[in-house]
Formats: structure tokens, C-alpha cells, sequence
């Protein structure tokens, strides 16, 4: 379904982690291709017996679940261990400089030195296993190199970043008592140090650019260790230390996630976790038509021409660009289903369902379930409820929010996502609906808004939507910002002329996407008290700066509220 709610990756810190060690499981363990699917695509999954309609996947073994594929890779740091092996020490981490073509790699052998010797300075710095360590970064090799260094002195990493709010830094390193954060500019330094008050547990920066003499001065105000990334390296290998291998149950990151409303909070992912997800979604990537060596080579090889495999994640795709890139790329497109509170996916589509309606069975490390929410008329019994997932990929819980987990995991260990899950006739699972955001109108109806929102965002017209209503009022009312290109054609077509600002504020432009809506919303079966009302066309996109999406692109309802209360009360002061 390509409205669907939730995707893959709730969070970017779960993305990077199960992006590392997806690399390291393919590399290590590659299979030769496969002719045959494993299933057929019109039973895609399996309802075990009993009432509660439990669904797992047809590739699930008559164990429990899939933990882990091979015995010698049970952990992230076995997997790194195991990829070198088998490769025989083949490149492990690459990237390629601006403006150049030729990409650069580290083999694994260098990867698990370093890393060996960067564990190794942790120590001597006084760290030990156990130890919470902070990544302030974007994504590179030193980062990687950090994972593996704290994987191999079973310490835990937690990465960080901006776009969970302003100083949101202070409150995940106060949480998890950090007292090593290992940041890549010195503008993220000097963050730190500038707050460096709020932050007792903070003692030591690793920065992995080189370190200006003012930073330097800055630190030591503050007692602050700040040293750079190879000088790190060069005192592990100074005093070398043992290794202290994870075992599976040892956590491996803590991965912050805002959601839509709150404060960030703690997911605690453990190696075995992450490791049985990664080994679920293992599969065979190949093609084999005729029309990939011909019509489509060109727009392959624009790619590099080893494209294998694109997973869909974090944001919804329209179904007719899914079918166009399935068709143009050459490759395997597959759509997930997850948040960070199972590492990832929980549902993934099945390579050759070219379908767009849906997010796929349930991988084999889980099971899902729906359950009634009867405020909303979705029955279990019927095929429809909220989706629940129970396996080795659920969390351990949020980091010092008993209260939270226990509202989250129910006792017998099923994750409540939020989410509205309908079974469709072939196994899969495709999403409709979110239970956490309803409301009540003035007249005793309840709406699901991203029901709505994402009906919308199906015109053609529309770029971005957030629906409003509450118990006060009997109707609901929507801020639309309107896809430029497009309604710039229209007017184009229609001989209205402007600058954008005062497009927006065209009364007809404004009935026009108002008229557009309403007749999309009957098509689709939204009920008269579902649609929308009156609109307000704002002129820019929602953001993260402005505070208005999740790092995952969704609407924070409650900040949008706020924002736009006074564009809300004149639409509700002229519906009077």
C-alpha cells in the first residue's frame, strides 16, 4: 500500500547500525543465485493455531525464529570477524571523495586493527566495558571504526544528532551518562563544550578532524580530555589490551528516537537483536531479463550497473513510482515495515511481488499479530487491528522509562506499534490506518488524521498535509502545502499569475485543491465527517529546522498544532 503509515528504520541510528552489519552478513556469506522462490506469493505467510490469529513467515524453521545463520556470527563483532575470513580480507569500507569517481577502500583486516587500537585508547582513557560511548557524527570510516571499538570491549554505542531537537545532546548524554562522545567537526566540539556545565559525565572528546588551538584552550577550561581520532588510534597501539568480546544478549547501541510527541528516547538494541534481524532478511538478488541487457542497460549503468538491491524505507512511495523503478533499475525494490523498537523491518515485501498495496509478510526472527481496538472498529477476527510483533528483535526496553516499556511491551512480550494492520488475502500485511492519533468531534465521531493526511497526499497537487480536528468542534480542517510545480502548471493553464506567496492565498486556487480533495476522499471512502472542510495553503515545506517533522520525516502533530493555531481558529471562525 504505498499510504502506508510506518516504514522500515524508524530511526537514522537503527539505519546505520543494520546498514553496517547488513554490508558485513552479505559480503561474509553470500549464496549462489536461486531459480526458485522459497514460497508462493499468494500465501505469503502462515496463521499458526490458536484465537489470536499469530502470523509468521513460511521461511520461519521449526525453531522459534531465525536468531543467526552462522554459528561463528552471533554478534556484530563475530560478523566483522567471520566478513574477513570468508573475503579474504576484501574491502570492507569505501566512500569516495567529492568530485571524483574512483572510490577508496579499507580491507577488514586494517578495520579490525584499527578499530582493535582505538578500543584499546578507550581503555586507557579510563572507559571499561559496560561504558556508554556517544557518536556526534555524520556518517564515515572513523564512525565504522568506532562501532567495531566499542563492540569489541563490550561497550555500547549511542549515536547522536541534531535533528532530535534543539540540545537534544545534553539529554541523551545526561541519560546514559556519557562520558566519551567521539564528534567528527569541531562545531559539534565546541557544542559540547559550550554546554559543557549541564553535562557532569562528560569527560572526554575524540574529534576526527584536526583539533584548532582555541578548541584545545576551550577543553581545558572545562577539564575536558579532547584529543583527535589518530592520536586515539596511536595510544591503543601504545598499550594494547585484551579484547572482551559481546555475547549476544550484550547490548550493542542505544538508538534515540523523538517519535511524534516528547522527549527522545532510549531504545536499547542488543547484539542478538540486531544480528537475528539482519539474518532474517537475507536473500538471493539476481535478474535475468532481456530487457536489463538492452532498453534499461543505459539507466542501469548510470548507477554503477551492480545495482542489486533498493529497500524503501522511512517515508511512503507512491505506487506508481515503485512500478516505474521496478521496471527501469533492473533490480530487486523491496518495501519494509518497522520502527526502531524491533531494529528495523518486522515485514518485508517478497522479491517478485510486484505489487505496490502492501509491506509484506512477517520476516522469520518474528511474529505479528492484530489486536481488536474496537474504538475504531478494527477486529482481530475480521483481519484488522493494531499490528503487535513479538520476537528476538524487539527491545529491551527505553533507557530508565519502566513506565513507557511496560506501555509499549505488554507482559508476554508482543510490541505495541500503533499502527492499523489488515491481512490481505495473499499473507501480507498492508497498513491503513494509526491508532495513537484519533480523535473525537463535537458529534461523538473519531478520526484517524493520518488516515486522512495520507489519502490526500495522493493528489497530484498536494505536497504535504496535516488534518486538525478536536471535541470541541464537529469538523475537521487541513494545512496543505501544495506541490509548486504542479499547481503552478494549473495556473499557468488557468491564466493566474503571481509570485508563490500570493498563489497560495488565491481564493480560487485554494477552492480548487479544496474541490480536488474532497472528490479524492469520496473515491477512497472517507466518511463526510473525515473530510476536510476548509484549508489553509501554506507556502513552504514542513521541516526539521522549523521544528515541524520527526528525523524520520513524520508530522509532530503537536508542534504543528501550536504553529498553525492561528491560521486553525480563522478557518474555524468562518466555518461558523
Amino acid at each position: 500500500m504505498d499510504s502506508s503509515l510506518q516504514y522500515i528504520c524508524g530511526s537514522i541510528a537503527a539505519a546505520v547500525t543494520g546498514a553496517v552489519a547488513t554490508a558485513a552478513f552479505y559480503i561474509a556469506t553470500r549464496p549462489p543465485p536461486k531459480l526458485k522462490r522459497n514460497f508462493d506469493l499468494n500465501s505469503q505467510s502462515e496463521e499458526l493455531p490458536g484465537p489470536d490469529h499469530v502470523r509468521i513467515s513460511h521461511l520461519t524453521p521449526k525453531a522459534p525464529h531465525v536468531s543467526y545463520l552462522f554459528e561463528d556470527a552471533q554478534t556484530l563483532h563475530e560478523c566483522m570477524i567471520r566478513g574477513a575470513r570468508v573475503s579474504g580480507n576484501g574491502p570492507c569500507l569505501g566512500w569516495r571523495e567529492r568530485g571524483s569517481d574512483e572510490y577508496q577502500w579499507v580491507h577488514y583486516k586494517e578495520v579490525l586493527e584499527r578499530a582493535k587500537n582505538f578500543g584499546a585508547g578507550l581503555l586507557h582513557k579510563k572507559l571499561k566495558s559496560g561504558s556508554f560511548v556517544g557518536i556526534y557524527s555524520l556518517n564515515n570510516v572513523e564512525c565504522v571504526l568506532t562501532e567495531y571499538a566499542c563492540y569489541g570491549r563490550s561497550m555500547s554505542i549511542v549515536p547522536i544528532y541534531d535533528t532530535l531537537g534543539p540540545k537534544a545532546f545534553t539529554l541523551v548524554i545526561n541519560e546514559a551518562e556519557i562520558s566519551a562522545v567521539i564528534c567528527d567537526k569541531e562545531d559539534k566540539t565546541m557544542a559540547l563544550l559550550n554546554d559543557k556545565n549541564e553535562m557532569p559525565t562528560l569527560k572526554l572528546i575524540v574529534q576526527i578532524e584536526p583539533i584548532s588551538d582555541s578548541a584545545k584552550k576551550r577543553a581545558e577550561e572545562f577539564d575536558v580530555d579532547l584529543i583527535s581520532f589518530k592520536e586515539m588510534e596511536a595510544l591503543g597501539k601504545a598499550n594494547p589490551q585484551n579484547l572482551k568480546p559481546p555475547k549476544p544478549e550484550t547490548l550493542a547501541t542505544i538508538c534515540y528516537t523523538s517519535g511524534t510527541t516528547g522527549s527522545p528516547k532510549g531504545v536499547m538494541l542488543t547484539h542478538k537483536s540486531i544480528v537475528a534481524n539482519v539474518s532474517a532478511v537475507m536473500d538471493i538478488i539476481r535478474n535475468n531479463s532481456v530487457w536489463d541487457w538492452t532498453v534499461l542497460k543505459p539507466i542501469q549503468d548510470k548507477l554503477g550497473g551492480r545495482l542489486r538491491l533498493i529497500v524503501v524505507g522511512s517515508a511512503p512511495i507512491a505506487g506508481h513510482i515503485l512500478t516505474f523503478l521496478r521496471s527501469a533499475l533492473g533490480c530487486v525494490i523491496v518495501v519494509g515495515y518497522g520502527q526502531t523498537e524491533c531494529v528495523a523491518p518486522c515485514t518485508l515485501t517478497t522479491p517478485g511481488d510486484i505489487s505496490v498495496d502492501n509491506v509484506g509478510p512477517p520476516i522469520p526472527c518474528c511474529k505479528v499479530k492484530l489486536v481488536d481496538v474496537p474504538d475504531m472498529n478494527y477486529f482481530a477476527s475480521e483481519g484488522k487491528g493494531e499490528v503487535c510483533v513479538q520476537g528476538l528483535t524487539v527491545f529491551q526496553g527505553y533507557l530508565k522509562d519502566t513506565e513507557k516499556t511496560e506501555s509499549t511491551v505488554d507482559k508476554d512480550g508482543w510490541l505495541h506499534t500503533g499502527d492499523i494492520g489488515m491481512w490481505l488475502p495473499n499473507g501480507a500485511l498492508a497498513i491503513v490506518d494509526r491508532k495513537k492519533h484519533i480523535f473525537k468531534l463535537q458529534q461523538g465521531e473519531y478520526v484517524a488524521p493520518e488516515k486522512v493526511e495520507n489519502i490526500y497526499l495522493r493528489n497530484l497537487f498536494v505536497s504535504q498535509v496535516f488534518v486538525h480536528g478536536d471535541s470541541l468542534k464537529s469538523c475537521v480542517v487541513g494545512i496543505i502545502v501544495p506541490e509548486m510545480e504542479a499547481v503552478l502548471q494549473w495556473c499557468k493553464e488557468q491564466g493566474i499569475t503571481g509570485e508563490w506567496n500570493h498563489i497560495c492565498q488565491n481564493k480560487v486556487v485554494k477552492e480548487h485543491l479544496l474541490e480536488e480533495l474532497i472528490t479524492l476522499g469520496r473515491k477512497s471512502g472517507l466518511k463526510s465527517f473525515e473530510q476536510v472542510k476548509d484549508i489553509y495553503l501554506h507556502p513552504r515545506l514542513f521541516t526539521i529546522e522549523d521544528g515541524l517533522l520527526t528525523p524520520t520525516l513524520k508530522t509532530k502533530r503537536l508542534e504543528c498544532r501550536k504553529y498553525f493555531k492561528p491560521q486553525i481558529d480563522a478557518m474555524y471562525s468562518h466555518l461558523v
